[in-house]
C-alpha cells in the first residue's frame, strides 16, 4: 500500500474518532432541569396541552421521554404555522425518538415531569 494511501486512510480513521466523539458527548450531556423549591413541577397531560402556542405570551411546552420542555425560544418552530406545530403542547417522544430528541434535550429546559395521571380539579 503506497504511502498516500495509509496517510488518507489514518487522516480519515481520526476524523471518524472525533466524530464520534463529538456526538457521543453531545448525547451525553444532561439535560437543563429547572426545580422548583426543590421540587420538580409535575405537568399533567390536559395541562400541557395549554401551552401549544396558540395562547399570545404563554411559554410553549412540549414533553420528550417524561420531562416537559420549554421550548419557547423556538417559537417560529412550534407556534401556530411553524414547522414543529404538531409537537407543541403535548407528547412528543414517539416523533422526536425518530429525529431530533437529543436537540430537544441540549437546547432547551425542563420546567417539569410528565404525569400521565388524570388532573382531578377540585
Amino acid at each position: 500500500m503506497s504511502e498516500i494511501i495509509k496517510k488518507i486512510l489514518l487522516v480519515g480513521a481520526t476524523l471518524i474518532l472525533i466524530l464520534a466523539t463529538v456526538r457521543m458527548g453531545r448525547l451525553l450531556q444532561k439535560p437543563k432541569r429547572v426545580v422548583v423549591n426543590n421540587l420538580t413541577r409535575i405537568i399533567y397531560v390536559e395541562e400541557l396541552k395549554g401551552y401549544d402556542g396558540t395562547v399570545e405570551n404563554r411559554p410553549i411546552y412540549l414533553a420528550y421521554e417524561g420531562y416537559v420542555y420549554n421550548v419557547t425560544d423556538g417559537k417560529e418552530y412550534y407556534q401556530p404555522g411553524g414547522v414543529y406545530h404538531s409537537l407543541a403542547g403535548r407528547d412528543a417522544t414517539k416523533e422526536l425518538n425518530i429525529a431530533g430528541g437529543s436537540i430537544i434535550k441540549r437546547k432547551y429546559p425542563i420546567v417539569g415531569k410528565l404525569s400521565q395521571n388524570i388532573l382531578i380539579k377540585p
